[in-house]
């Protein structure tokens, strides 16, 4: 049969409009459903005889978009084509999908007579959008690999997945999945054994994306995958840099058999791996910027400002009405200049990373270690009595002084000055961290004018 123009018969332009990818529907002023097609009956779950007749609000949920009903009752007040608006669908079963809809009012078109709307389903769009305001916003890499996990769920790829980070030797140092899925199918996490690394460790290394036969999987991943209906595991790594070494996969468990994959979910697949490695990257960059602002680049100590930030918190947190003690112990190291001007300060950096780590090692827990500048360092610790913080405080001192290995086999020796400032009960609550560690310090010139190796501040 030829036909004209857009001339066709009935059942020509209903096929047309069952097989539109997204939902059609006609609502009148009363916003009660008058006509639907097949896809909207797949999207919501309901059957034609169920849903003519029925409002159109009872598939809204109100809790996502509280301005739902309204703009639905606001479009109904125009005329010809509305712009396009998101809301969360609810299905028969309980299902919510977020969806975009569009309408077409022609209320005044009398064979027509009500809005013709236009609904597709937009979790995928919504929760990419959400990823990547979460990664400009520098929320934790945790919660945004959660939404990219729910990304693998939505519309394209459809199937529960696994984002796999940072290779260590043959382990991955984190994975973030779907909840459905068990530990053997996350991948070889931290902590697991031997054998299950050993199983995975093929299987990512792969420099391009591959689709892996459930049946041809070792039998630790077949008998689980198999028992939950997968037949296939796509595995995509990273490839967001040209570091030749894959430090982020995406990992999807699918139930099709076939092992071809569009080009559409191909593309997806790879966009879902190449964001686990810049989520990662970001997270690793913030990480280095914040320890870089609170931590001396030489030691790894603390610097200044974040002794002083911690000390004040501690300064906060403690129990002055049990009485409870803090002090600082403020050393400064005694003929440190004479090594940098004979042997360079190649030769002094390396012994003021020696004695911060002696001062580490001797660190009680909980205290608050810091290199305050120069050759000059501070520890804060709670303290029964002042004798007790002397004691450390000469322990501090005779391990400072033993000899110092260079890397050119010569052995050099320092020794050091220490102030003791010490506050408990009422007293300290009186105190700041610069008061503390300003005491702390004029007790240390004191014992270096006084030719001791400690003295303590006044009060």
């Amino acid at each position: 049969m030829t036909f004209a123009g857009r001339e066709r018969d009935a059942e020509y332009l209903l096929r047309v409009l069952d097989a539109a990818p997204a939902a059609v529907m006609v609502i009148d002023e009363d916003l009660k459903i008058q006509w639907t097609n097949s896809t909207a009956v797949d999207l919501f779950g309901f059957s034609f005889e169920h849903a003519i007749g029925r409002s159109v609000l009872e598939y809204i949920d109100p809790d996502w978009n509280p301005l739902a009903f309204d703009s639905v009752v606001s479009a109904l007040g125009g005329k010809g084509l509305r712009q396009p608006m998101l809301f969360r669908a609810i299905a028969e079963d309980g299902t919510k999908t977020i969806v975009e809809v569009t309408a077409n009012v022609q209320l005044h078109d009398e064979l027509v007579g009500g809005m013709v709307v236009y609904v597709r389903t937009w979790d995928e769009r919504w929760l990419l959008d959400q990823v990547l305001h979460a990664m400009a916003s520098g929320e934790p890499a945790e919660h945004t690999l959660g939404l990219l996990v729910r990304v693998a769920g939505a519309e394209t790829i459809g199937a529960p997945a696994s984002l796999l980070y940072d290779p260590d030797g043959g382990r991955v140092s984190g994975i973030v999945a779907a909840a459905e899925l068990p530990s053997d199918l996350r991948g070889p996490e931290v902590g697991c054994d031997t054998e299950l690394v050993d199983i995975w460790a093929p299987l990512l290394g792969s420099a391009e994306g591959r689709v892996h036969k459930v049946a041809d999987l070792p039998d630790r991943l077949r008998c689980p995958a198999t028992d939950r209906g997968y037949q296939t595991l796509w595995i995509w790594p990273s490839a967001h840099n040209d570091d030749p070494l894959r430090s982020a996969w995406a990992l999807a468990w699918r139930r099709e058999e076939h092992t071809d994959v569009d080009e559409t979910r191909r593309m997806m697949m790879a966009r879902l791996g190449t964001l686990v490695g810049m989520i990662i990257d970001g997270a690793r960059a913030d990480a280095a910027q914040t320890y870089a602002a609170a931590h001396d680049s030489l030691t790894g100590l603390l610097n200044r400002a974040a002794f002083h930030d911690r000390l004040n918190g501690f300064i906060a947190d403690v129990d002055t009405d049990a009485g409870a003690g803090i002090g600082v112990v403020y050393v400064d190291l005694d003929g440190f200049k004479p090594i940098n001007d004979a042997l360079g300060h190649g030769a002094g950096d390396r012994v003021l990373v020696e004695i911060a780590h002696r001062l580490s090692e001797m660190a009680p827990a909980g205290s608050i270690l810091a290199r305050l500048g120069g050759d000059e360092f501070a520890l804060a610790c709670g303290a029964e009595s002042v004798d007790a913080l002397a004691g450390l405080a000469q322990d501090l001192t005779e391990r400072v002084g033993e000899p110092v290995q260079l890397r050119s086999g010569e052995a050099v020796r320092v020794s050091a000055s220490a102030g003791i400032s010490y506050h408990r009960g009422d007293a300290l609550r009186q105190q700041t961290s610069h008061r503390l560690v300003d005491a702390a310090d004029q007790a240390m010139y004191a014992a270096k004018r006084a030719g001791d190796s400690i003295s303590f501040a006044a009060g």
